[in-house]
């Protein structure tokens, strides 16, 4: 460029290929040549329209080439540079190195980088509010930690520049005291000058070892739980393979766990019994629910009964990964059951010969009380005789109750159909005057095998006392916590002053048993009833039934 500055600047064409924006930086550029010192060198950047409509970024390099006779520039040598590519990539690295600084400040980790003494080159924002540092960059490991601290990590920097690339979990104290666990990862980075820095970064992992301590506490807690209370534990795969066994187990077992432990279950049990179990493993893992067996086991120390629960394990996705089994001696248990059985046995003997001992009198007394009445015609004395006479029956249907009620409790709660256990009851009595309306949705409840019994005593009261009955409705409906059934009839229902007592033991006569039986028989498992009926309008019971002894149709 060496045209007059002056004459350049008021050329039009000057005016045109110059970006408008750097038009005043130009002249003040040649302004400043004016003063320029013979072979002073004066640098200027600015944007110069190219022939394709494009600008691009030159840069000059001006020196004064001719003076006037007062010694003022009248002309400038120079010689431009297209730099637009070496901007471009500048402008590049600087908005890469801004990207970079901004990760690194937002990173929720720590990173840094420490030269071959241990002194810090680059440390994040993470890093520094973590140790509350303010201008770590030159200072040592030594400078910012305390020494065992940095003592430890030093010996894990050199590890790491001798190995290329190491992970450890270091333990730290944080500003504030607390302790606070990394994973980190130490790498060398070469330099551009041939030297080797020290990268790290560290992941906060705090949580997750909080998290692992609960879980080897909660883990120990349950270990010492089985242990003490005696449970055995074994954990197999779905296949069959014994993955885990408790001491509990060993001791019963007599053996170590390299006895058991990583063999299948029909290398470890005689066949019959090896595929039982191994049943119970497949059935187990297919079921949401746990499963319960007793066995009668016969093991190294001896023959005990077993409750054994099989439960399946999964993963976060559902997947089964194991099945957990929990083996629980109820031997005594079982024990005290048999001699409770057999104590039951010989007391219903007992009371089946008691009971027919004292018909049999019964029978026989009512004979003579009927004889002794031929023999005398006192009437006075023939009062005495019916009156005893009508003792003698209600003891004998006294008896008749107590031989059908004398089970009661003794076998196991089965799942009942309300609707089909209702009709069986009725069939025993003479319905045939009485409309029925049932609406029970496929109700099953799970009660006393005596249930049966229950709704004929109930019927059998509704038609001894419900004068003018023509018609029982027997319903359902879900409420709070469980499911009600609901009885009503059209009698003349029960007096306000009694519904407190039908209940009771002794209300009502021998022949036609009072409710408390009724509500003995269902009480067994925590069903209730009531009478909610309006006197004179009919009786209405209302049975509720608890959510988890009741099942609908469909639903069980």
């Amino acid at each position: 460029m060496d045209s007059l500055k002056n004459r350049s600047m008021g050329s039009r064409l000057f005016e045109i290929i110059l970006h408008p924006d750097d038009l005043q930086k130009v002249l003040q550029h040649h302004e400043r040549m004016k003063s320029a010192k013979d072979g002073e060198i004066i640098e200027a950047e600015y944007r110069m329209k190219h022939a394709n409509g494009t600008y691009r970024v030159l840069r000059s390099r001006d020196i004064p080439f001719r003076r006037d006779s007062l010694g003022g520039v009248t002309q400038i040598l120079g010689h431009a540079e297209d730099i637009t590519d070496r901007k471009h990539m500048e402008d590049a690295l600087r908005d890469s190195e801004r990207r970079f600084a901004l990760f690194m400040e937002k990173l929720p980790a720590a990173m840094y980088l420490k030269d071959l003494d241990g002194h810090v080159v680059f440390s994040n924002r993470f890093l520094n509010e973590l140790f509350g540092w303010t201008d770590p960059v030159g200072k040592s490991t030594f400078d910012l930690l305390p020494v065992d601290v940095a003592q430890r990590m030093a010996d894990d920097d050199r590890k790491a520049f001798d190995q290329g690339v190491m992970s450890t979990v270091e333990a730290v104290t944080d500003i504030h005291g607390l302790k606070r666990y990394f994973k980190t990862t130490k790498f060398s980075v070469p330099d551009s000058g041939g030297a080797s820095l020290m990268g790290g970064i560290s992941l906060d992992i705090t949580e997750q070892k909080q998290t692992e301590e609960e879980l080897r506490q909660s883990e120990e807690k349950y270990r010492t739980l089985l242990f003490s209370t005696g449970i055995g534990v074994g954990y197999w795969s779905p296949d069959g393979i014994l993955l885990y066994i408790n001491e509990i187990s060993l001791k019963r077992l007599n053996g170590i766990k390299e006895d058991f432990i990583g063999k299948h279950i029909r290398d470890l049990i005689k066949h019959d019994d090896a595929e039982k179990y191994l049943e119970r493993i497949h059935n187990a893992a297919i079921s949401p629910q746990p499963s319960e067996y007793e066995d009668y086991v016969t093991l190294p120390t001896g023959k005990s009964w077993y409750l054994t629960i099989y439960a399946r394990i999964v993963d976060s996705s559902g997947t089964v990964i194991g099945i957990q089994v929990l083996s629980i001696d109820i031997t005594e248990r079982k024990k005290a059951e048999l001699a409770l059985d057999v104590a039951r046995k010989k007391l219903k003997m007992l009371n089946t010969i008691t009971s027919h001992d004292i018909q049999n009198s019964a029978f026989s007394l009512s004979a003579y009380l009927s004889l002794a009445k031929k023999e005398f015609n006192d009437k006075k004395v023939h009062e005495y005789l019916d009156k005893e006479t009508d003792l003698v029956q209600n003891i004998i249907q006294c008896l008749n109750v107590t031989k059908e009620f004398q089970e009661l409790g003794t076998k196991p709660p089965i799942w009942q159909n309300v609707e089909l256990v209702f009709c069986l009851a009725i069939s025993h009595l003479d319905f045939g005057t009485i409309s029925q309306h049932i609406s029970l949705d496929g109700l099953e409840v799970y009660a006393d095998p005596l249930l049966e019994k229950a709704f004929l005593h109930m019927m059998q009261n509704t038609l001894a006392q419900g004068v003018r009955v023509t018609e029982v409705s027997i319903s359902c409906n879900e409420i709070e916590g469980g499911i009600r059934i609901i009885i009503e009839d059209n009698g003349v229902g029960v007096p306000g002053e009694e519904k407190e007592h039908i209940f009771e033991r002794g209300y009502g006569k021998c022949g036609i048993p009072g409710l408390f039986l009724v509500s003995e028989i269902l009480a067994i498992t925590g069903i209730t009833i009531q009478e909610t009926g309006e006197p004179g309008k009919g009786a209405r019971f209302e049975i509720t039934v608890p959510k988890d002894v009741y099942r609908l149709a469909g639903n069980s």
